[in-house]
């Protein structure tokens, strides 16, 4: 009897254990659910604040379409259907906020293009056609196969001098196709009366396309016109730009990087008997395929072919360039020893 009251006891005391030891887990989980809800509600609350800061302060503030924009000394005149859409089209550029860093970074580097456009006599205001066309990015390629800072397809750039060849591909070179560029939009300008969309719409599409639409319309308003949805936009996306850019408060200074990376260069004209393979000049560019691309993205085979080209190479370099030349009995001369560093990354 005194064996089975002991049992019961010690049974009676494991379970108190177990209801005061539950109950003392559900308080502490209790509190600090709350404590997690409280700390939840105060993230939520200083996420939210901070999203709305963004928003008023980046994406929405002093937003302004005007009636008329001058675009390339031009008087550009805009309804209130195109200003509404020109101002979806601002929101929604501003909005993308992490593109901004990278297109602040090109602006700075490919800075010569501007130079480019200013010895060319040219408006600077084209520099937007290139953010619409390829983000400042001197290598990019369409779906279509357009290539480089400007976009040019095979038979546009060969009709405006860029060579286009098994070895070369000049519509890498951004200095190069910029001058195409500029000796396009000049004869479309011819084409289209000095009118800058219609032009514009036409460097997007074909001037023959945009022809054909003012005959059957009977305009020349190129925001009345049925083109391809992309050329539609087209000009509206380049005015979008431009608007961004030229902010007043300097929006786009918000997002300078706060890296630099730059690598001093030298040009130099090279006359060639036979080609010139990339691995034969290797360790001029730090024995990196990466660096010789970067540094001479024209040269789609990693070769040089014979004749006179450019060629650009580190700096510091030069003296080991010399060496590997005069084996290879080539002939060469610096045409630009004080050209400005070039800065590294897309």
């Amino acid at each position: 009897m005194k064996k089975s009251f002991l049992f019961i006891r010690s049974w009676l005391l494991i379970l108190t254990v177990c209801i005061v030891g539950q109950g003392i887990y559900i308080y502490h989980l209790q509190t600090t659910n709350q404590k997690l809800e409280v700390a939840n509600a105060e993230q939520l609350q200083f996420v939210s604040s901070m999203i709305d800061t963004l928003w008023s302060d980046f994406y929405m503030q002093n937003i302004n379409i005007p009636e008329k924009i001058v675009f390339a000394g031009k008087d550009i005149y805009l309804d209130q259907v195109i200003r509404e859409e020109l101002w979806q089209r601002v929101v929604r550029f501003q909005s993308e906020h992490w593109r901004w860093p990278i297109l602040n970074y090109r602006l700075d580097k490919y800075s010569y293009v501007l130079d480019t456009l200013r010895s060319l006599q040219a408006p600077e205001d084209l520099k937007y056609v290139a953010i619409q066309e390829s983000f400042l990015n001197p290598k990019a390629v369409s779906w279509a196969k357009a290539s480089g800072f400007w976009q040019f397809m095979p038979p546009t750039g060969k009709a405006y001098n860029l060579k286009i060849n098994y070895y070369i591909d000049q519509r890498f070179d951004p200095v190069e196709a910029t001058i195409a560029a500029v000796q396009h939009f000049n004869d479309l300008l011819t084409v289209f009366s000095g009118n800058w969309a219609l032009s514009a719409a036409a460097y997007n599409t074909g001037e023959q396309r945009v022809l054909r639409s003012m005959r059957i319309q009977g305009t020349d308003n190129y925001f009345d016109l049925n083109l391809p949805r992309e050329t539609t936009e087209y000009f509206i996306n380049i005015l979008a730009w431009k608007i961004i850019i030229e902010r007043e408060d300097n929006f786009i200074r918000r997002f300078q990087p706060q890296v630099e990376f730059s690598l001093p260069t030298v040009e130099v004209r090279l006359t060639l008997q036979r080609p010139l393979r990339a691995k034969d000049i290797l360790p001029v560019f730090n024995n990196s395929y990466r660096v010789w691309r970067m540094l001479n993205p024209i040269y789609i085979r990693d070769e040089v072919p014979k004749g006179t080209h450019l060629l650009k190479i580190p700096k510091e370099n030069l003296t080991l360039f010399n060496q590997i030349i005069n084996k290879k009995r080539a002939i060469y001369m610096v045409i630009d020893n004080t050209k400005k560093d070039l800065n590294l990354g897309g």
